[in-house]
């Protein structure tokens, strides 16, 4: 194509037509080209071992080329050259303490590639310190043309330096699982001693556009028209992949006697490079993914419009599936996250296996979705779905069914009038999810108005059932006002709505036979968001009084709909105040001290809001935390509130404030134990005795969120 090109602009050119584009540049390509073919044949040399297959010319002698290797160093199992730039000091320093670590013991040497251009004094004082930088020597090029110098030059100091098995070319910001690597690149080796394997690893790509714009990052047009193809031949994609040491001796030798091209797009470059040597091409699985895809965020397929599709997603912490690579992985702290997290997945492992013994023991009817898999349990063509707060669970007694709410709505504030429909997911019926449709069936129980965005309706089981259930809404009695809230419970396997309770539902205790209720529309006030909207009536009398003596925690009868006031919120100001039991600098039950000392000055009685949130029944049902607020007065608190922690029997008696902390979030277990978390980390209390300080697990430590408490 190229002689017949040529032949076709010198006619144009004698017949007295204009230059033809490229002409000279295709002459002249054609007689290089021509020339390095006649050197080829007269030194007889070849790239990698005789081949005989298709693709190449068997009449042509095919010999490794000898080169002379300076070697001053053992030769490792496996090299990485971690790619690197002056200025990223933080990301060399995060790999040197996280996969680097350790990586001798299973054969590995790692070292970060610079050139000499870029050495500066900073440089030389960090090799001085740690040893691992390589500077080789000048390349040549700007931009990512300078990426595909460093790597050959690296190619070089390596046959000169090492003889290594395996090279892999990463970059810094990679986390590499050096175990893995080495055990799957064993498992590949076709020679008993791993060597001259031809071996080119890592996440193939085909097809890949030939970009010829030159305002475009990735422009190469030079590839184009050197080879006259508008896509790549099949390359390995350059956050990290491995090569055989004879592909490298094979190139450094090849250059030696025909200078390779060094084109834009070093990984794209690297597969033009090989594409004519008959390699084994490994396109693996886990060679090579972006970290934010494994491991801190759920990834769903999308469909034509650019919207979640209603079928399974990827799942959302894949970081034990036995990656080799994790590239861009954006900061330190996550390079840490990752470290720390690996060393959790032989646990991950058990549980997992536990869990499939488990559902095959219970013959589930449904289908199970695996360990730390997500799917998508309802089609968001059909609206909006939410359940509730974190205190709760969506699922009845043996897991059959879910509870959930669905709204045409966006999350924004709601107004009186806004309905969401309170249904059930029945799993017993429903069908494994596919692509062309959620899998699971939505069945409508009702309709409310008493929900919000951030608690729902606070839909719950009634204790250990299957079928009753329990959910809050609006004028459930003939002439009752939209301001006049209730809860219903209804039989969800027949839908019949079994009774009217005269009060909104917090939490129902585990047993089902009594619920926590609040002032829903003084929390709507007092904590938007979490309350329910009313109107401006309403609202106005529910905080006429800012801190009443007829209002706060109160406990109903689940069957009955009777109610008694557990604990008013004057109790707790007075709990609290200077003068109270609790209005001191450490607890007088425990001896520990208070986290949160405040002299509360009498004014904050007519100047701030006084409010109650998120009570939660211990495992027995016996005893009840909660949070008591103080806020809504900048004169005193800013924008913010005070919360204190208490807990309270469900007979009224035995009030208790936590010491130590300032409460966030809180679980009520068993035997007396609670724990909380606040912003310096966890506490374990056992209700009335003592506290312990819990350091985060390392992973979490990691991120840096809740530093270990001594």
């Amino acid at each position: 194509a190229t002689e017949a090109t040529t032949r076709a602009a010198a006619a144009a050119v004698a017949a007295g037509g204009g230059p033809v584009p490229w002409f000279a540049e295709i002459a002249a390509e054609r007689d290089d080209l021509q020339r390095r073919a006649l050197l080829l044949q007269e030194q007889k040399v070849a790239l990698l071992g005789q081949y005989n297959s298709s693709g190449t010319d068997s009449a042509l002698a095919v010999t490794t080329v000898q080169l002379s290797h300076h070697v001053g160093l053992p030769r490792p199992f496996l090299f990485i050259a971690v790619l690197t730039t002056t200025s990223t000091v933080t990301r060399r320093s995060a790999v040197r303490h996280t996969w680097m670590q350790g990586a001798e013991e299973h054969g590995v040497m790692a070292r970060f590639i610079l050139t000499e251009e870029e050495r500066n004094p900073a440089l030389d004082e960090e090799q001085a310190r740690y040893g691992d930088l390589i500077f080789l020597r000048k390349g040549s090029g700007a931009g990512y043309r300078s990426i595909v110098y460093k790597v050959f030059l690296a190619l070089e100091w390596v046959v000169d330096n090492l003889d290594p098995n395996f090279v892999l070319k990463t970059d810094d910001d990679a986390y590499v699982d050096t175990a893995a690597m080495v055990a799957a690149l064993r498992g590949l080796c076709l020679n008993a001693d791993c060597r001259n394997e031809r071996l080119y690893l890592g996440s193939e790509k085909r097809n890949g556009e030939v970009i010829t714009d030159e305002a475009n990052k990735w422009s190469n047009l030079e590839y184009f028209r050197l080879t006259g193809l508008r896509e790549y031949a099949p390359y390995m994609m350059g956050g990290g992949y491995v090569f055989s040491g004879d592909v490298a001796e094979a190139l450094v030798g090849a250059h030696a006697i025909a200078p390779l091209k060094f084109m834009p797009n070093e990984d794209a470059t690297f597969g033009f490079w090989v594409m004519g040597m008959n390699l084994r091409h490994v396109d693996h699985p886990r060679a090579k993914t972006p970290a934010g895809h494994c491991c801190w965020g759920a990834v769903a397929p999308e469909d034509a419009d650019g919207r979640w599709a209603p079928f399974r997603m990827r799942p959302y912490d894949r970081i034990c599936a036995g990656w080799l690579i994790l590239h861009k992985v954006d900061n330190t702290d996550q390079m840490r996250y990752i470290h720390e997290r690996l060393k959790q997945c032989p646990e991950d492992s058990e549980l997992e296996r536990q869990a499939k013994e488990l559902a095959a023991a219970q013959k589930r009817p449904f289908p199970v979705v695996g360990p730390l898999e997500t799917a998508a349990l309802t089609d968001w063509r059909e609206g909006f779905h939410l359940f509730g707060y974190n205190d709760k669970s969506p699922w009845c007694a043996d897991g059959s069914r879910m509870l959930a709410l669905r709204t045409q709505l966006t999350p924004r504030e709601l107004g009186i009038g806004d309905a969401a429909q309170v249904g059930v997911i029945p799993f017993a019926q429903g069908k494994p999810v596919s692509q062309d449709r959620a899998g699971w069936s939505w069945e409508a129980l009702a309709t409310t108005t008493a929900w919000n965005f951030q608690i729902g309706a606070n839909a719950q089981w009634v204790g250990r059932s299957n079928r009753l259930a329990a959910f809050n809404s609006r004028a459930c009695s003939p002439g009752d006002s939209q301001d006049v809230l209730c809860a219903v419970v209804m039989d969800v396997q027949s839908k019949r709505r079994l009774r009217v309770l005269p009060r909104p539902i917090f939490n129902i205790s585990p047993d089902g036979t009594v619920a926590t209720s609040l002032d829903f529309i003084r929390l709507g006030r007092t904590r938007r968001g979490f309350g329910y909207a009313s109107s401006r009536q309403a609202g106005d009398d529910a905080t006429r009084i800012k801190c009443p003596k007829d209002d706060g925690l109160w406990l109903m009868d689940m069957a009955s709909g009777e109610s008694s006031l557990l604990v008013s919120l004057w109790d707790l100001y007075e709990a609290v105040s200077e003068v109270g039991m609790f209005g001191g600098d450490s607890d007088p039950i425990t001896g520990l001290p208070y986290k949160l000392i405040d002299r509360m000055p009498p004014q904050t009685l007519t100047d701030c809001w006084h409010w109650i949130n998120h009570p939660q029944f211990n495992a027995e049902g016996t005893e009840i935390v909660f949070l008591y607020r103080i806020g809504k007065c900048p004169r005193f608190y800013g924008e913010y509130f005070r919360t204190y922690v208490f807990t309270v029997a469900v007979d009224g008696t035995f009030l208790w404030r936590l010491p130590l902390i300032e409460g966030a979030f809180h679980d009520f277990g068993a035997h007396g134990r609670l724990l909380i978390s606040d912003k310096d980390g966890h506490t374990l209390f056992h209700v009335r005795q003592n506290a312990t300080r819990l350091a985060p697990p390392p992973a979490v430590a990691a991120l840096g969120f809740m530093q270990p408490t001594p």
